[in-house]
């Protein structure tokens, strides 16, 4: 056998699986419901104990039906609305992106950062508050930050 027909049957066959789960899941999915829709009816004939009503059941099968189709509308309505603003090609631009500021706090106080690599590296960070701001220090070295 060559090694490309080696290859197919291999493929085939993962296809194969894939098709066999799938119908498995399909089977379960099916089985699920069932299972949901006997436990609605055995506990409803609990409740009402055996003295349900042709209208109560069509009153209660017509509050179903209308909470089927209101779901149904709703993610129709929200699926094509979100294919409108993805056509339109806003997709994640929607709300505007504000990058933080980290030059000043929120008591306008100035910040003074250490370079990036020295942060990370630092095993002890302390903080100092003084009239020229916040200092972060690492490892006992103070780090200043050229004036902007």
């Amino acid at each position: 056998m060559r090694p490309h027909q080696r290859f197919l049957s291999r493929a085939r066959w993962i296809l194969a699986e894939i098709l066999r789960m799938r119908i498995l899941m399909i089977c379960a999915r099916l089985l699920s419901i069932f299972f949901g829709w006997f436990l609605f009816i055995y506990w409803w004939d609990e409740v009402t104990q055996g003295e349900a009503t042709v209208a109560m059941l069509a009153y209660t099968g017509a509050a179903l039906a209308m909470a089927v189709i209101a779901l149904a509308a709703m993610t129709t309505l929200w699926v094509r609305y979100n294919v409108r603003v993805a056509r339109q090609g806003k997709r994640g631009r929607v709300t505007a992106y504000l990058p933080p500021r980290i030059d000043r706090d929120r008591l306008g106080r100035r910040l003074l950062l250490p370079p990036r690599r020295e942060l990370l590296e630092a095993q002890v960070l302390r903080l100092e508050i003084d009239e020229n701001g916040k200092a972060y220090l690492g490892e006992g070295r103070r780090f200043e930050v050229a004036a902007a």
